[in-house]
């Protein structure tokens, strides 16, 4: 009867362990689902960052952007690199709108509504290069950016 008992024990000890073990393992699984979101926001600002410091260090890139805001007809080798420059920025809200949270990607991708009124090669970018982007980024972007006023 004692090793009956004692088996009994043993089993209860056994399971308990593997249930406190399960407790940890979800416990460590939520603290890297949150320290994996951190570090999609922190790539995510460090591309915005990249983007804004293109424009900071290339002076030509920020006449042009200038140039087109204010109108002016652009050369070819001007509509060629705001161009390669607005498909960089759509490239960034992309990743974005695919690792960050919903509301969150949704936050960065709005300030691009105005954008889309005031750039005409943003939007000769957005119409030529759907394919760059994945089908799901087109859809929310079509329905809740590039048509909106």
């Amino acid at each position: 009867m004692n090793t009956d008992r004692l088996n009994r024990w043993l089993t209860l000890g056994a399971n308990l362990g593997v249930l406190i073990g399960i407790v940890l393992l979800v416990i460590e699984v939520r603290q890297n689902n949150a320290n994996l979101v951190a570090q999609a926001r922190a790539t995510f600002y460090a591309g915005t960052s990249d983007v804004w410091g293109m424009v900071a260090e290339q002076p030509s890139l920020a006449e042009v952007l200038a140039k087109e805001l204010s109108g002016e007809e652009l050369t070819t080798a001007e509509f060629v690199q705001l161009s390669a420059y607005f498909t960089k920025v759509l490239l960034s809200h992309q990743w974005s709108y695919l690792e960050l949270p919903e509301g969150e990607s949704a936050g960065n991708l709005y300030y691009l509504i105005g954008n889309f009124e005031d750039f005409p090669t943003l939007r000769w970018v957005w119409k030529n290069r759907q394919s760059f982007f994945k089908s799901e980024f087109v859809e929310y972007m079509n329905e809740n950016i590039v048509d909106k006023k």
